[in-house]
């Protein structure tokens, strides 16, 4: 991987002797560069929840990077594929409403909040 900042080590569960596939139509070189929008679930472990104005339950679901608590994405907003690493199962990521110019989720975050079928 190129460009990296500091890598985000969010919740890395296991997902070895699983073939990282991050566009189920794609080669994984071929998604670098492309948009992905976030859809992060409720009572994932990466992810903070908190409550709209109006009172809607879970309404604002933001993932921090761990080492700089900066806010990396949340619900909606779009990032960009810039990298992968097979071995380490990790996705190399941009955000442009963030400070941080890229940084690295697992690939099972991605997988939960990204999905492959875009």
């Amino acid at each position: 991987m190129t460009n990296r900042e500091t890598p985000t080590p969010i919740n890395r569960k296991e997902v070895r002797g699983k073939k990282m596939l991050l566009n189920e139509k794609l080669k994984n070189s071929k998604c670098i560069g492309k948009k992905v929008t976030a859809h992060t679930g409720t009572n994932k472990d990466w992810a903070e929840y908190s409550d709209s104005n109006e009172g809607e339950k879970n309404y604002y679901r933001d993932v921090y990077d761990v080492g700089t608590v900066i806010i990396i994405y949340m619900y909606g907003e779009t990032c960009t594929i810039e990298g992968f690493n097979e071995s380490e199962e990790t996705v190399l990521l941009s955000n442009e409403d963030c400070v941080i110019e890229c940084f690295e989720i697992p690939y099972n975050q991605y997988k939960e909040d990204f999905g492959v079928k875009w």
